[in-house]
């Protein structure tokens, strides 16, 4: 995990860890959530008229994350590369059903690359595996050698991974609270288990969740399922 490793000293390990605090960045994920998360609002451009909100909005997010007491010594923004997955090779249509990225994505995308290798930040990215597989392969590996791990993004298929040494940072909404840090919603196995009743591991249901979301991803035949399935 040294790959992560930041040159500039930062804060040691979080008490009771012996590896340090790991932030991983569900990157993608976060650029949809600011992109139409503005709503209504005036879009930042530049003078020429290139849409700079996307990039504002991240930077904002990643320089509140590092400010984050105690600092994380590890980071790393996760992800997905222009390549088909094992998914693919499973299943031709996967995701198929889904709309290309905005405009505004491809403006937004080099311009934010720049940004991390400026500001040092490690981008974590393999071909042929998604970013939500690295997230999950890596915060397992970073618990499991004694660290604390922060995923940072709204992906409810997250909520598997959640156990003791391991949180997820949400953007706020509606039905969660205030935002406490870094402008985001802190949410712990603890928490999981007061709003289902049941631990993450527990959660047999997520199955049939996790079915539900597949279907517009390109699986078919998914309709039947119902909250008593």
């Amino acid at each position: 995990m040294t790959t992560f490793k930041r040159d500039r000293p930062m804060s040691g390990p979080a008490p009771g860890t012996t590896q340090g605090r790991l932030i991983l960045v569900d990157t993608l994920a976060l650029m949809y959530r600011i992109h139409y998360g503005y709503g209504s609002r005036a879009r930042l451009t530049t003078a020429d008229g290139q849409d700079t909100t996307i990039v504002y909005g991240m930077l904002d997010l990643i320089i509140k994350l590092l400010e984050i007491h105690p600092h994380p010594t590890h980071f790393a923004m996760v992800v997905d590369m222009a390549a088909k997955t094992w998914r693919h090779e499973l299943y031709p249509s996967y995701k198929a059903q889904r709309p290309a990225p905005p405009e505004e994505f491809h403006d937004a995308g080099p311009v934010l690359e720049r940004v991390f290798q400026l500001m040092d930040l490690p981008m974590l990215g393999i071909p042929g595996v998604e970013a939500d597989d690295l997230i999950g392969t890596f915060s397992t590996r970073f618990l499991n050698a004694g660290g604390y791990v922060v995923i940072v993004s709204n992906d409810k298929d997250f909520f598997q991974l959640l156990q003791p040494g391991l949180q997820m940072l949400r953007p706020p909404n509606k039905d969660r609270p205030a935002p406490t840090f870094a402008g985001l919603t802190p949410f712990t196995p603890g928490d999981f288990e007061t709003l289902h009743g049941l631990r993450p591991d527990q959660d047999t249901g997520s199955l049939r969740m996790l079915l539900i979301q597949w279907h517009p991803q390109g699986f078919p035949n998914f309709d039947m399922l119902s909250d008593v399935t």
